[in-house]
């Protein structure tokens, strides 16, 4: 089979070595155009990489950093609230050991023949009595301090006592509490359960977290990060490496078919010039041509590569955790408010401690003060009864040797005038008349009184008298 002519098979070589060129054109056009869109997806992708990952290191790093601000805050916190509660402890053992101290003293009876020991003293008189009368004490009904309340309060604040005021009945039982002087008591316990309150008014704090609370906003937080995972940055580099290649191998083939047609426009250039090609020559022309499909399909192929590359690099760009890392972002700004709000609120708690604790502590030494005093009254009174005891116990030694004197002088008396009787009936009617007329009287008679004035007349006879 013979060969077409030059003629007309160059202009055929020509047009299908053109047609070759624009399709390849257009592929690489296309596969550029998909390269640079690439391109702007691998950014984005390395750019949400980064962020997924360093955007979880740096919420892990501020959330440690928060919790060791948060331990720090509670620690404060649970100092001020240790200092608290020890104070209320040692409150709550001196007002019982002064409750106790009043309780013992209330058990005391004390006999009514100590009420009015000296001599024109009215019994059952109130020794708080400002008015000086019992019966105006009575009418006042235990107002404006005239009726001593007695007892302390308890854990909540409540008044334990009633009031000691007696009816005129019960004047006849009394105890050693009755003539102990409350009110000191009642005005140090309410001074004392004002401050207290100042310290509970710092502490009630609605709206601002707990140390807990926020130890568990954390924990959530830490928990709704997106898991660790391997960076993409390999894969993405990976990826526009290997687009790299697949465009510069697209370049070297346009390149060919570009110097292809070039060749064949001069060739065809020659024929219209009238110029013979050598057979060996038109042979190299088509079988250039007979590659052009295969450069083709090789451009076609790199082409859906390069698609493919970038849809990886898409699909790389959609990195999840963008929206999870906002919102722990959100709350960590919450938690840094709540942190805020919380400091605010140790430093005052802080604050109102040292200023409050000193006046609380003052106050307890007032209490154990009465404690001590109200314990020296009740150990006097134990003194006083044995004191009482021995002046009784010596009125009683006195009066047997007044007893036992009366008795001598009695003898003495007797004796004395039986040794005048016998003078007078042996000597007297020898004696002239008004020599010595006394000669004749009695004896005297001897009394042994006390003095008038002396103290404690009859305090150790009725003192300790049973009611």
């Amino acid at each position: 089979m013979s060969s077409p002519p030059t003629s007309t098979l160059i202009p055929s070589l020509l047009q299908t070595s053109k047609s070759a060129l624009q399709t390849g054109q257009a592929l690489c056009t296309r596969a550029h155009a998909r390269s640079l869109q690439s391109a702007s997806w691998a950014v984005e992708a390395l750019a949400k990489d980064a962020r997924a990952r360093w955007g979880r290191e740096a919420c892990e790093r501020m959330l440690r950093e928060a919790e060791g601000i948060v331990v720090a805050l509670g620690g404060r916190r649970g100092r001020v609230l240790e200092e608290i509660r020890r104070w209320d402890i040692m409150r709550d053992e001196a007002t019982e050991a002064l409750d106790s101290q009043l309780d013992r003293l209330s058990q005391v009876g004390v006999p009514r023949g100590m009420w009015a020991a000296r001599s024109g003293e009215e019994e059952g008189v109130d020794p708080f009595d400002e008015d000086g009368s019992q019966g105006d004490a009575e009418d006042a009904g235990g107002e404006d301090g005239l009726l001593v309340r007695s007892g302390l309060r308890d854990g909540s604040g409540e008044r334990k006592g009633t009031d000691k005021g007696r009816e005129a009945g019960e004047r006849s039982r009394r105890n050693l509490r009755d003539f102990v002087d409350e009110r000191e008591v009642d005005e140090l316990m309410d001074r004392m359960e004002q401050d207290r309150t100042v310290l509970d008014e710092a502490l009630r704090s609605p709206d601002v977290p707990t140390p807990h609370a926020l130890t568990s906003a954390i924990a959530h937080l830490r928990g709704s990060l997106p898991p660790p995972r391997p960076s993409h940055t390999h894969t993405i580099h990976a990826l526009l490496a290997q687009q790299e290649e697949l465009t510069s191998t697209m370049s070297i083939a346009l390149e060919s078919l570009t110097l292809h047609y070039e060749q064949m426009q001069h060739a065809a250039s020659d024929v219209r010039a009238g110029i013979a090609l050598e057979r060996e020559d038109v042979d190299v022309l088509v079988r250039d041509t007979q590659e052009v499909g295969p450069i083709l399909e090789e451009l076609e192929l790199a082409t859906g590569q390069v698609e493919q590359v970038g849809e990886r690099l898409r699909e790389a760009g959609k990195v999840q955790g963008g929206q999870v890392l906002d919102a722990a972002c959100e709350g960590l700004e919450n938690l840094r408010k709540g942190m805020q709000d919380l400091a605010g609120h140790i430093a005052h708690i802080e604050e109102t401690t040292t200023a409050v604790l000193p006046m609380l502590n003052a106050h307890l030494a007032g209490v154990n003060s009465l404690q001590a005093h109200f314990g020296e009254v009740e150990r006097a009174y134990e003194q006083l009864v044995l004191e009482l005891a021995r002046r009784g116990a010596a009125k009683a030694r006195a009066e047997r040797l007044i007893e036992e004197l009366e008795m001598q002088l009695e003898g003495w008396y007797a004796e004395e005038s039986r040794e005048r009787e016998a003078f007078l009936e042996e000597t007297g009617e020898w004696l002239p008349p008004g020599l010595c007329p006394a000669v004749g009287d009695a004896p005297e008679r001897w009394v042994v009184r006390a003095l008038e004035g002396g103290g404690g007349g009859g305090l150790a006879r009725h003192a300790l008298e049973g009611t």
